[in-house]
């Protein structure tokens, strides 16, 4: 994942194809109202925790990013 660019009120992020798998399953999880625990999910859509948890470092990477150039408080 890679924070191209940050305009206005908008951020223009890069995701490769896993990345955006694993947010679309999670989404999927939280509005099929389901919700399974880690170990559910892992098995249910054959993406590891350390997948999950690289993606949360660089989205918080981002998240950071935007403070630091004052577009979100």
């Amino acid at each position: 994942m890679e924070c191209i660019e940050l305009k206005d009120e908008q951020t223009i992020i890069a995701l490769s194809q896993e990345e955006l798998r694993i947010i679309l399953a999670a989404v999927g999880e939280i509005y099929e109202g389901v919700c399974v625990d880690a170990r559910d999910f892992e098995a249910i859509h054959g993406i590891e925790k350390n997948e999950v948890l690289q993606l949360k470092k660089e989205l918080y990477e981002i998240y950071d990013q935007l403070i630091d150039n004052n577009e979100i408080s």
